[in-house]
This record gives structure tokens, C-alpha cells and sequence, in this order.
């Protein structure tokens, strides 16, 4: 026995050990899992932008380009450079180039917004249109991924852009002239600070890089991008291309390369392809990881599966392309991505259009994703060069947003310029198509992937670097959209003009879109930044919204149903809560509130729970009866009344994301307002104000009470004969002073006043309250009061009883017995706010007694507050709510308003993005001394020059045009 005992520590010591091991290991293995989850986790493209050839300056544009079939591509604008100078038909002629042709943005690239972005002009003279590009269209990618740029101050937001042209550095760094070199010279054209810039401006602190693998750039950045989000070293990535055409000194070069069709036409795949064509642009992409989009209800747009990056090595040639490589990158996308060939239905091919490239790439597409693929099936082809040319380190972002667009529309646009197969691919038998039309997009192999789209994206560098990536449609996410019968919209600029244009915008986009209403709420109030000028804008349809945005576009700024903030008022200001005293209870009160809002209406079933103990009827049959009733204007049934709403609206308000620093009631007011502040719980409130409701509706004699216009001191030299009758039960501004008492003595003392030509109001009332009427009811209150835990205010408490901040006094039961009888002092309440210069005054109840109270008071005594209501008798329900959460918002964005969207099932969603306000910033091109600089007026004439040449508006770009291509029959 004594030997059992020995040894049982020790074999209990190893189990424990085993036990403790197992523990690790199992701990081990689910991190293990995790970092493998990690690394294959799908990651949301959210939002992109884009400044393309042809006009497509949004993505609308771009998909308009691309669904009509438009062939961008024009002769260079003599104001970019004099093509007669520089264009010779002989490829090898010295200095000359033998195509001028290329797709050019319309846009005059010396417009800036520099004020906008906190850039100098002499800055801004300085820098590189790309970088300036960069900046808004990052801008844009943020605001349609419905996210405020000025949130992402500070977070672990990566960039990575594609780039690789320098022409503008031709103006100062490069124009053989060191006199033109300024403080600016190497930050606003070098690469490096084209990433910096962003991450810079914006407050980024993830990784910033700019990328140049020629061709392959922007590709390539998404691959970076991808890693860097999948490893957990940024939670959000921005990732793009820029190029821009500037000077002729490019196209010379790749003339000598003899890359460039001499015709200027990219016949990607067609037997007549003679090379690429030189186009410009910029685009960006907002990247997450899906799992992180999904949690923060993003709009997604598109899933990034898989990529993968590989180089030639030592192939046939520096610049030729390499097929080997080519398969290889492609099966390792696939292999990261973890899906198979059959899985991808058409692929956005690297495309450009040259006599070996095709051939190669189309061989090397074949193989790897033709294997075992069906004639049925065949693997679908498209280029978007045939569209706007090679964007060079650009190229690839423009497919990828091409391919966002046509997962969008669920179709695939026509590869332009294909009339006659390339004879050197071998297409007999080969399962792929080149999409030579505008097309549904159909999924093959629906019971192996639940019909889901995918495509393959390639972008080969001619520095040898390749690319691919594979993208998926976005997950159907359902809703069931509970919209209220009020959205409230916000808008903003940095001008005024700003956010007039906004609004225009607003109003084309409900009238052009079949949109929901309030989508475009949820996102204008929390996916936007809140800038200088700002609006709110409270509106019940789209027909409302269409016609206030106009009118506000117009100029009309004031209204009831708007309310606007000007530059010099948002900053932190201190903010108290009034809760309403009886009076201000009616019939069917707060109904669509509770109707409208969760918060309030879980709140308001909370303590309605709570009244139906201590009340002989339901309260919500009292708040809103089926049948006529006046129930509501019972004291026994008013007081918890008014206090259930109040309290559900605090709650609201609280939710919202209002945090006070100051409250006060009026009378049964404020037992909410001591809730709020921590004074008493919600039960033992309920139990107090069931009490106080029931017994002052058992005060023995008939009262009545009576407003005399007059100040507290001539009332009280008047109520000097009647005392034990009358005396003063409420203060509410410095000339209204509340009488009141038995009746019996009311009648000679409205007559007293009248004899002093002091105007009384006789008031609606059941009784005489805070009046000697009250004393007989004291002792069976005090007792209530006397079981009750109380504890100090957690916030300044400033007490009608006394007019000052109180603390201590609340925790004890007089102070409460005393509020049934004493008079009400609200005036000092009110001036005591004043002199704390309490700028915001929220009135929490059903009408806007106490806010009306305080406008008299700033009257009388100027100040600068702002007076908001929750309710309005006559106005009651949710316009007048959401236009004081509005007014809210201008001064600092709350949470609440996305908690009011989230529970409609509202989406963030693409809207118009903001209306920059440009002007020139420009130094003259010097790349040839024999040669005129380009200068701004000649980029505004080019830009309305392009646009003139395709036949199309300025305004309007492409809207409603359709130009045919060489494909379809003409030039």
C-alpha cells in the first residue's frame, strides 16, 4: 500500500504532462491551420476609379466604352506635339517615329485640385500630372468603396503603383536647364514618391512601393499587395498603374523597337496584327481581405483568388516573350488560387497585338487551361488594348477593372479588330474563343463550381517579369432591406460649389439608377468624408430627394427638412441633454419611433415590462389605443409615460453615439435624465415615477395652474396674500414665472395680476402640482423614495430643484420628496448651461418645449448654441429625429448613424464620387529646345480637341455614342 502511494504522484506528474503537451500540440496545429487559411483566404477588390482613352473618365464611362465596342485610339493633339516634326513613314529615319497614333485621356492634365489634396501651387507646378492623377483617383477608389479616407489616418494601408514614365520630368529635372529645377523638382517626379505621396497625403502606414516591371507593373503590385494583405502586414491596400504620353520621346524609342503598329490599330489575335499601341491612363483598385469585408459590410466588387509572379530568365531573346515562363505563372496562379483550369471561363489576355507575342501567349493559354477542356466549354478570349491601346505599367489595372466591370454585368465585351484568326495560332481544335461581340458571360461546369464566373488575368513585362491572377465574381450576399419611411443624406465640400455639384450629382444619380434610397443615404453619411461645408438633408422618397437636391444645387441652403454647418463651427462641443416635463404627452407619441428604430424600440419594451407591475393598464395601450382615448392625459398614466419615451430615447441617443457631458430635466424629466447619469436604475426609476404619478393623481383638493408673463419677483410680491393657496411652481424664462394652487384662489389672483397689466395664460391641467396641493401625498412618496438604492451622478447633474450641478443631494430620498412639491427652477438650469458655454442643447421627449424655452433665453441674452429637438408635436415621427441626428453628425461623425443604416440592411454602395475644383498648374515640356513646350492652354484645347475628334460631349462623354472600329467596317 505504502508502495501504491509512492509512485502515484510521479505517474500522475506524467499524465499531466501528456495532457499539458497535447494542449500545445493542439494549439500548434490550430495556428498552423490559421496561417494556412491565411494564406489562401479570397481577398475583396471594394472599390476601383479610373481615368481612360476615349472619355471613360468613372467606371460608368469605361464600361460604356467597353460594352459599345469604342475604338479609343486617335492621332496625337497637335498641342502635345507637333506629330508632322516628329513622324517619318521609314522606320530607321533618325529621330522620327512612324505612327503618331495612341489613346489619350480627355482630360486637360494640367488641371489640379491642389487645395483639396493641401498642395501649394508652387508644389503642384512641380508635380507630375501621374502623381496628381494618383491622388484623385485613389480618392475615388476609397469613396466607391464606400470608405472615408480621413478614417484611414493611420492605419496599416498599404499602396503599390505600377509606373514607370517620367515624360513630365522633362519640364525641370530633365530640360537641360538647372534654372528650372526648384525645392520640388525630385519629389514631385521621381517614382519612389508617387506611392509615398499617397500613403503621405492620406496618412498610410503600411508598405509603400512603386513597382516597374515595365508591362507587367500593375499586375505585378497586386501580387505585392495580395502578400502583403495575406501575411497581416496591411489591412487595406490601395493598388494601381499611371502612364502618361507626354512627349514624343518614347514613341521614338519603341518605333525603333518596331513594337508599334505603323496603322495605329491593335488587332489583338487577328491575322493583320502588326504591334501595340501606346495609350495612357491611370487606375486603382481598393483591396481587403474578404473575411475582414464581410465583417465591415463593404461593397464588394470582385474576389482576387489567386496570383503569381515569374521571370523568363535567360530566354530567346531580352524582350521576347517566353511561353514556358508563361504556363508556368499561370499554373501556379491556378495552384495558389486552389482551383483547376476548368474552373476559369475566360481570361483577359496580356494581348498586345504583336506577331509573336499572340501566337506564344494563346499557345502557352492553351495548354494549361485547354487541358481536358470540353469543345463545349472553350476558354473565352478578350484584350482591353483592341479598346484603349497599352497602357504600359497601367495595362494590366486597366483589365483587371475591365474584368470588375464585366462581373458587374455578368457580360463580356467584344476584342475589337478581330476579322481574320491569326494563322500562327493554332485554333483548329483548340478550346478557346476569342469574344468578338458583347456577350452574356456564361458559366461552364455549374455542378463542379455553383456557377460561378471567373476569369484569368496575364500581363507580361518586357523586362521578362510575368504575371497572372484569377478573379471570381463577388459572393451573393441576401438582405431583406427594412427601409424607414425618412433617409437622411449628408453632404459635403471643401467649397460651397463643391457641395452643390454634389448634390447635382446626387440628383442624376436617383434619376438616372434604379438605386435604393437608402443605400445612397447610408453611404453619403458614413462612406464620405466630412469636409468644410456640409449639409443635412432629411428626405421621405426619391421623388423628395431628387427635387431637394436640385433645389440645393441651386443654391437653396435653408429649409425644414435641411440644415447646414459652415466651416467655422465644427469642432468638439459640449453637449446636455433636457428631458420634457409633463405637458408634453399625446396621444400616439413616438409610435413611429418605435415602429422605425430597434434601439428605441427595445429600450421602450424594457420598461413598458416594468410598468406592468405597478400600473392597472398595459402602457403601450395608454401610448397608442386602438380606439379614442384620453388616458394619456391621467397623471397616473402620463408621468410613466413620458418617462418610458424619454428613457427610450436616451437610449437611442446614447446608441447614436451622443455622449454628453450635461443633463437636466423639467420636473418628472428628470428622473430619465438621473437614469442616464447613473442616479437610480431603470427599476427602481419605474417604481419612483409609477409612485409619484399615481399619488399626485391622488392629491386631495381641486388646483390649477397659471402662466404669468412676468418675472419671479413681481409673482412672488403678489402671492404674498396666499400663502398655504398658491405659490410659484415653475421658473421658465426670465418674464414666465408658472402659479400654481387651489382654484379657489387662482380666479382673485389671475385678477391681481390683470389689476398690474401682467397677461396670465390659464394652463390645461388635472392639478395643482408643485403646490401646497402636494403636501398631503409627501409621506406615502417619501416612503417609496426611502427604499430605493441611489448613487452619485456620472455626469454633471444640473438640477431644476436648485438650478445648479448637484451630486450628493441626488443620493438622498428628501431631494426627491422635495421635487414633488417645490417649484421647478429651469431658468437658472438654462443659465447655467449658458455660462458653461454649452453649445449643443438636445432635447430629449416629444415636443420641443424646453429648446423653445432656451431660444427665449438667447433672445433675451444672446449666446451661440445649437437648439435640437427629438420630437415635435406637430411634427411627430422620424424626419424631426433624423434631422437633429443630422445636425449631430455635421459636428462629429457618430457611430449611431451607421448603426441606424445597418439595422434597415442597408448598403454601402458606388455613388458619385466628389466634384474636384481644378485649376492650372503647369511647367513647359523642354525635351526638344527646337521645339514649342507644351503648354496648359494647349492641354485644355487638347483635351476638348480629343473629344472633338470622337464626335462626343465634354459633359457627356460617350453617352449614348457608338463609333465603329476597324473591325466593324471603317476608321
Amino acid at each position: 500500500m505504502s508502495e501504491h502511494n509512492q509512485t502515484r504522484p510521479e505517474t500522475n506528474s506524467s499524465a499531466e504532462a501528456m495532457k499539458k503537451l497535447f494542449v500545445e500540440y493542439k494549439k500548434a496545429q490550430d495556428k498552423l491551420q490559421q496561417l494556412q487559411q491565411q494564406r489562401t483566404e479570397p481577398l475583396a477588390i471594394i472599390g476601383a476609379s479610373c481615368r481612360f482613352p476615349g472619355g471613360a473618365n468613372d467606371l460608368q464611362q469605361f464600361w460604356q466604352v467597353l460594352a459599345d465596342g469604342i475604338n479609343t485610339i486617335t492621332p496625337v493633339d497637335p498641342t502635345r506635339w507637333d506629330a508632322g516634326h516628329y513622324y517619318a513613314a521609314e522606320q530607321k529615319a533618325p529621330g522620327k517615329m512612324y505612327t503618331t497614333h495612341g489613346g489619350y485621356l480627355q482630360l486637360a492634365l494640367d488641371q489640379f485640385d491642389h487645395q483639396f489634396f493641401a498642395v501649394s501651387p508652387k508644389e503642384a507646378k512641380a508635380l507630375d500630372p501621374q502623381q496628381r492623377l494618383l491622388l484623385e483617383v485613389a480618392w475615388e477608389a476609397m469613396e466607391v468603396a464606400a470608405l472615408d479616407p480621413q478614417q484611414l489616418k493611420g492605419s496599416a494601408t498599404s499602396v503599390f503603383i505600377g509606373m514607370s514614365s517620367d515624360d513630365y520630368a522633362h519640364a525641370h529635372l530633365k530640360s537641360g536647364d538647372p534654372a528650372t529645377i526648384d525645392a520640388y523638382s525630385m519629389t514631385g517626379a521621381t517614382h519612389s514618391t508617387a506611392a509615398g505621396r499617397l500613403s503621405y497625403t492620406f496618412g498610410f502606414e503600411g508598405p509603400a512601393v512603386t513597382v516597374d516591371t515595365a508591362c507587367s507593373s500593375s499586375n505585378v503590385a497586386l501580387h505585392l499587395a495580395c502578400q502583403s494583405l495575406r501575411s497581416g502586414e496591411s489591412d487595406l491596400a490601395l493598388v494601381g498603374g499611371v502612364n502618361l504620353i507626354l512627349t514624343p520621346i518614347a514613341h521614338i524609342a519603341f518605333t525603333k523597337l518596331q513594337a508599334i503598329s505603323p496603322h495605329g490599330i491593335v488587332r489583338t489575335f487577328d491575322a493583320d496584327a502588326s504591334g501595340y499601341v501606346r495609350a495612357e491612363g491611370c487606375g486603382l483598385v481598393v483591396v481587403k481581405r474578404l473575411s475582414d469585408a464581410l465583417r465591415d459590410g463593404d461593397p464588394i466588387m470582385a474576389l482576387v483568388r489567386g496570383t503569381a509572379v515569374n521571370q523568363d530568365g535567360r530566354s530567346n531573346g531580352f524582350t521576347a516573350p517566353s511561353g514556358l515562363a508563361q504556363q508556368k505563372v499561370i499554373r501556379q496562379a491556378l495552384h495558389n488560387a486552389g482551383l483547376q483550369p476548368l474552373d476559369v471561363d475566360y481570361v483577359e489576355a496580356h494581348g498586345t497585338g504583336t506577331p509573336l507575342g499572340d501566337p506564344i501567349e494563346v499557345e502557352a493559354l492553351q495548354t494549361v487551361y485547354g487541358a481536358g477542356r470540353p469543345a463545349t466549354q472553350p476558354l473565352k478570349l478578350g484584350s482591353v488594348k483592341t479598346n484603349l491601346g497599352h497602357l504600359e505599367p497601367a495595362a494590366a489595372i486597366s483589365g483587371l477593372i475591365k474584368l470588375l466591370l464585366s462581373l458587374s454585368h455578368r457580360q463580356l465585351p467584344a476584342s475589337l479588330n478581330f476579322a481574320t484568326p491569326n494563322p500562327h495560332i493554332q485554333w483548329q481544335g483548340a478550346p478557346v474563343q476569342v469574344v468578338d461581340r458583347l456577350q452574356d458571360w456564361q458559366v461552364g461546369g455549374d455542378v463542379e463550381n455553383g456557377g460561378v464566373r471567373r476569369a484569368g488575368l496575364s500581363s507580361f513585362g518586357f523586362s521578362g517579369t510575368n504575371s497572372h491572377v484569377i478573379v471570381e465574381q463577388a459572393p451573393d450576399i441576401e438582405r431583406q432591406l427594412h427601409s424607414s419611411s425618412a433617409q437622411l443624406l449628408i453632404l459635403s465640400g471643401r467649397q460651397l460649389i463643391a457641395l452643390q455639384q454634389q448634390a447635382e450629382r446626387f440628383a442624376d444619380f436617383l434619376q438616372l439608377h434604379n438605386v435604393e434610397l437608402a443605400d445612397l443615404a447610408y453611404t453619403s453619411a458614413c462612406g464620405r468624408s466630412l469636409f468644410q461645408e456640409r449639409l443635412a438633408l432629411v428626405v421621405q422618397d426619391k421623388a423628395s430627394a431628387i427635387s431637394a437636391l436640385r433645389q440645393i444645387a441651386d443654391g437653396q441652403l435653408q429649409g425644414a427638412d435641411r440644415a447646414r454647418l459652415s466651416s467655422h463651427e465644427h469642432k468638439p462641443q459640449a453637449l446636455a441633454l433636457l428631458f420634457t416635463g409633463q405637458g408634453s404627452q399625446y396621444v400616439g407619441m413616438a409610435q413611429q419611433l418605435y415602429q422605425q428604430l430597434p434601439v428605441f424600440r427595445r429600450a421602450l419594451d424594457e420598461v413598458l415590462a416594468l410598468f406592468a407591475a405597478e400600473l392597472p393598464l398595459p402602457l403601450q395601450d395608454v401610448l397608442w389605443p386602438e380606439q379614442p382615448s384620453e388616458l394619456i392625459n391621467d397623471t397616473a398614466y402620463a408621468q410613466p409615460a413620458i418617462f418610458a419615451v424619454q428613457y427610450a430615447l436616451a437610449q437611442q441617443w446614447l446608441a447614436d453615439g451622443v455622449a454628453p457631458q450635461y443633463v437636466a430635466g423639467h420636473s418628472i424629466g428628470e428622473y430619465a435624465a438621473a437614469v442616464v447619469a447613473g442616479v437610480f436604475s431603470l427599476a427602481d426609476a419605474a417604481r419612483l415615477v409609477a409612485a409619484r404619478g399615481r399619488l399626485m393623481q391622488q392629491a386631495p383638493g381641486e388646483g390649477g395652474m397659471t402662466a404669468v408673463f412676468a418675472a419671479r419677483p413681481a409673482v412672488d410680491s403678489l402671492l404674498l396674500g396666499y400663502r398655504g393657496q398658491l405659490s410659484v411652481a415653475a421658473v421658465n424664462a426670465t418674464d414666465v414665472t408658472v402659479v400654481s394652487g387651489a382654484l379657489s384662489a387662482m380666479a382673485q389672483f389671475i385678477a391681481d395680476c390683470q389689476a398690474q397689466d401682467l397677461e396670465t395664460r390659464p394652463l390645461v391641467v388635472s392639478h395643482g402640482f408643485h403646490s401646497p396641493l402636494m403636501e398631503p401625498v409627501l409621506a406615502d412618496f417619501a416612503a417609496v423614495a426611502a427604499t430605493v438604492q441611489y448613487h452619485e451622478p456620472n455626469l454633471t447633474f444640473v438640477s431644476a430643484l436648485t438650478g445648479q450641478p448637484e451630486c450628493k443631494a441626488l443620493t438622498r430620498p428628501d431631494y426627491w420628496v422635495a421635487h414633488v412639491r417645490e417649484a421647478v427652477l429651469f431658468l437658472p438650469v438654462l443659465q447655467y448651461l449658458q455660462q458653461q458655454q454649452v453649445q449643443v442643447l438636445l432635447e430629449v421627449g416629444t415636443t420641443d418645449t424646453l429648446t423653445g424655452l432656451a431660444r427665449r433665453l438667447m433672445q433675451a441674452q444672446p449666446a451661440t448654441a445649437t437648439l435640437l429637438a427629438s420630437q415635435k408635436r406637430d411634427q411627430p415621427g422620424l424626419q424631426t429625429y433624423l434631422l437633429a441626428l443630422g445636425q449631430l453628425q455635421l459636428r462629429q461623425p457618430m457611430r449611431g448613424v451607421t448603426a441606424f443604416y445597418q439595422q434597415q440592411q442597408a448598403r454601402r454602395i458606388a455613388i458619385p464620387t466628389y466634384p474636384f475644383q481644378r485649376e492650372s498648374h503647369w511647367m513647359p515640356l523642354r525635351y526638344d529646345l527646337s521645339q514649342p513646350g507644351l503648354s496648359p492652354q494647349g492641354l485644355t484645347e487638347q483635351g476638348n480637341s480629343a473629344v472633338s475628334q470622337l464626335g462626343i460631349s465634354v459633359q457627356h462623354a460617350l453617352l449614348g455614342e457608338r463609333l465603329e472600329t476597324p473591325a466593324l467596317g471603317g476608321q
